[in-house]
């Protein structure tokens, strides 16, 4: 089956064929499978079948329409590796919130470093931190800054908003309004996330937390 599209002509295409079955379905930025070792090496595939048409420079055909590969609905370009990763950190802060930990197998390396004092790095280290947790506020307005040419940094401009309903740092629940800034930087690597540092406005969340 081959498709075609116009260059300059937006379109949309919606492919499938499925039957009942009982395995959860693991949801990628190209394909879905069952399992996430099998979401992963897909995309691997998939990235490197994107690596070698790009490679192949303009296959422009000679009726003047151009193969669909490696464009998105708009008719540009596919998605650049910095907007690729910015999918990724919104699905790791989804994960997060959701309590859904097994997409870290997906998106997180095995050795991931958050660079915090007193824990040691690791994917399973990280999944011990956040097994149970569940969020006294939320991570939202995330607004994404490049502080790196480099196409495996993205910095991450976030605000944490929402209402205290739960423990945090010893602190019971106080039902307080918290606004509050944080800056991230992640380093990307073979489409996962490897490391991490924060800096965050706590001086600000503390004195909402105690009014």
């Amino acid at each position: 089956m081959t498709f075609e599209g116009t260059e300059g002509a937006g379109a949309t295409f919606v492919l499938g064929s499925a039957v009942p079955h009982p395995y959860a379905l693991h949801l990628g930025s190209y394909s879905v499978h069952t399992s996430a070792a099998a979401l992963a090496a897909g995309e691997r595939h998939i990235r490197k079948l994107k690596q070698s048409l790009d490679a192949t420079g303009d296959r422009r055909a000679g009726s003047g329409s151009t193969p669909c590969s490696g464009h998105n609905n708009q008719g540009g370009p596919h998605a650049s590796p910095i907007e690729e990763n910015k999918v990724l950190i919104r699905r790791f802060f989804t994960a997060i919130e959701s309590g859904d930990l097994r997409v870290f197998d997906e998106i997180v390396a095995e050795d991931y470093d958050d660079h915090l004092a007193g824990q040691s790095p690791g994917r399973e280290t990280l999944k011990q931190y956040f097994t149970g947790f569940v969020p006294p506020f939320r991570i939202c307005n995330c607004r994404f800054r490049r502080s790196s040419p480099r196409a495996n940094r993205v910095a991450v401009l976030n605000a944490v908003r929402g209402t205290h309903k739960g423990e945090f740092i010893g602190l019971k629940a106080t039902g307080r309004r918290i606004d509050a800034m944080a800056f991230q930087l992640y380093r990307i690597h073979n489409g996962q996330l490897s490391e991490h540092w924060e800096v965050a406005d706590f001086a600000t969340l503390m004195q909402q937390l105690q009014g």
